[in-house]
């Protein structure tokens, strides 16, 4: 019996490596993602801390301007660091969801190599179980002539 080879197989290595490459790529993407979530979150934490600050420092009584206006200054930075958070988990999101597609057509590629292995080792193995057939009944017409002679 002859040891089943396939073709494809450094192909098949090669597709398998893409496809953890792909999985790593998405993986790392989607940690970026929750790392800016949770500084999206903690900047609206702070955003809540300053209106209610600001909001103290207007109730009755005299008024510091230059504490207002610091605070006023404050809060617009902390806007401002929020609008660009907003932005860059928009592009994460669609890095995110391009990294997938190629996750997803890395892992098709593979399937389909992995089929094509499959189907190949059962044709192999169909090849030499019909050799060893032709050989078995060979073997049985030849002993069935010398009992005939």
């Amino acid at each position: 019996m002859t040891a089943f080879r396939f073709q494809f197989d450094a192909l098949l290595r090669l597709r398998k490596a893409e496809r953890e490459r792909c999985q790593a790529l998405l993986a790392e993407t989607l940690t970026s993602r929750r790392l800016l979530e949770d500084r999206r979150c903690q900047l609206e934490r702070e955003l809540e801390d300053q209106s209610r600050y600001t909001r103290a420092g207007v109730g009755p009584g005299p008024i510091d301007a230059a504490s207002l206006a610091r605070a006023g200054a404050y809060d617009a930075s902390l806007r401002g660091q929020r609008a660009a958070l907003v932005e860059e988990e928009r592009l994460l999101t669609d890095e995110i969801e391009r990294r997938r597609q190629a996750l997803l057509e890395a892992d098709r590629d593979e399937r389909v190599l992995a089929k094509l292995r499959e189907r190949r080792q059962q044709q192999h193995l169909a090849d030499v179980a019909r050799g060893e057939q032709n050989e078995l009944d060979d073997v049985a017409a030849r002993l069935a002539n010398r009992l005939a002679c």
